[in-house]
């Protein structure tokens, strides 16, 4: 029986960039392989989606302010719960659930939440109107 797939996603396009890369890199060291198959999906600055190669995603990771990830690997898209190369009109496999580590606006606002469930991957976490709720500070206290 395969292992399921789990899409970490990182990165993003908020002002807290750097401290999702850190954030998955926990994420990411303490996911036991053997039971689960870690696909790691890079999202750089200006929202472009990378599938990384885990033994190259990050340089200097010790640093900070210096930290960012490879973005030379694959373009991709998510589809009804696939990636999709970008370059080549080819599948590159399933996603049985998706780990988003992302920060701010865009990553724990409920967008990437959203876009998960119109790609038809579950994801950990809250829901849309979850997310959405917890980042709007005067709606969440009422």
């Amino acid at each position: 029986m395969s292992k399921p797939r789990v899409a970490v996603l990182f990165g993003g396009k908020s002002a807290e960039h750097q401290i999702s890369l850190l954030s998955a890199k926990n994420i990411i060291e303490a996911l036991p392989r053997d039971k689960y198959e870690v696909v790691l999906i890079g999202i750089d600055q200006k929202g472009k989606w990378y599938l990384q190669d885990e033994a190259h995603y990050l340089l200097h990771e010790h640093n900070p302010k210096e930290i960012y990830f490879s973005n030379t690997k694959e373009l991709i898209t998510l589809e009804q719960g696939n990636i999709q190369s970008l370059r080549e009109a080819k599948n590159l496999g399933n996603i049985d659930i998706a780990f988003p580590i992302l920060h701010g606006t865009l990553g724990e606002d409920g967008c990437t939440q959203g876009l998960l469930k119109l790609a038809n991957i579950p994801f950990v976490g809250p829901s849309v109107l979850g997310s959405a709720v917890a980042m709007d500070k005067d709606i969440a206290k009422c």
